[in-house]
């Protein structure tokens, strides 16, 4: 099950760097790839996060998050700001800039999605959802133990 896990992973991020090089901003000509998206996208969702929490969210160091920021913000999606409760926290937000790329992220993501799943029937997908929730919610309880 691992070997297969991993080949379908490395195939959706080979699918990313495809989709995303035809993409109209072109994404991977900017040298993003799926861990930048996915910051990007968490802040949008969840709003400014320390670097420490987007670590988290991203399963990497704090240290990694630093490389990838520093992207971000060359690039203008991402900014860093004090927070305003306690000036030594910085927080990471999104830019104005950041919402076009969102939307390019979700055109991606919606490429793949619907390449992954195309030759699937209605109750193959549903089931797959169903497992999916299943594995997510095994991975989350060892969080909250």
């Amino acid at each position: 099950m691992d070997t297969i896990f991993r080949h379908v992973r490395k195939q959706l991020n080979a699918e990313w760097h495809r989709i995303s090089a035809e993409s109209i901003e072109s994404i991977a000509k900017q040298g993003l790839n799926l861990t930048h998206g996915k910051l990007v996208v968490n802040i949008a969702e969840k709003g400014p996060l320390k670097s420490s929490e987007a670590a988290e969210l991203l399963g990497i160091t704090n240290g990694a998050v630093t490389g990838i920021v520093d992207k971000l913000i060359q690039l203008g999606y991402v900014e860093r700001r004090r927070s305003e409760e306690d000036r030594r926290i910085v927080m990471l937000h999104i830019t104005q800039r950041a919402h076009g790329l969102i939307c390019e992220i979700d055109r991606v993501r919606d490429k793949i999605m619907l390449k992954l799943f195309r030759n699937l029937t209605e109750e193959e997908i549903e089931f797959a959802i169903r497992l999916f929730k299943k594995l997510a919610n095994n991975l989350e309880s060892d969080f909250q133990s």
